[in-house]
């Protein structure tokens, strides 16, 4: 407990015990780590933000390269997509062609047929005399 005593112009002063001043003391010591935890504590958490900005800094950057190959290979992809649709409608063409080609070619080869054998009935008709038979 505080001792009060008064001194000689009438104010009034305090005079601590012993245990309080220790109390105070410890109180003291007390505050005082308690700063430095805190301004340790600040200290470490600008660092961290100074790393979370680096490591935001670094995957910015990464994020505009993926980025940017990502929009390099989907060009590359549209203009190899324009250019196999463009072959594939030239193959259709000629394969279209073909197959007028190869109607064509089944047509005339049904009309020599007919011809071919319109002339061996005739050939067969007209001969009076035994005939051979024709070749296959």
């Amino acid at each position: 407990m505080a001792a009060t005593l008064l001194s000689n112009a009438g104010t009034a002063k305090v005079y601590l015990t012993s245990s309080r001043r220790a109390d105070l003391l410890t109180e003291q010591r007390a505050h005082a780590a308690a700063e430095s935890r805190a301004a340790d504590q600040v200290a470490k958490l600008s660092e961290n933000n100074a790393s979370l900005a680096r490591l935001n800094n670094r995957l910015t950057q990464q994020l505009d390269r993926v980025r940017r190959e990502a929009d390099g290979a989907m060009h590359l992809a549209a203009g190899q997509l324009a250019v196999a649709r463009a072959k594939e409608s030239e193959l259709a063409g000629e394969i279209s062609g073909l197959k007028h080609l190869l109607k064509e070619s089944l047509a005339e080869r049904d009309a020599l047929h007919a011809q071919l054998m319109a002339k061996q009935v005739s050939a067969i008709t007209t001969c009076r005399m035994p005939c051979s038979p024709l070749p296959r």
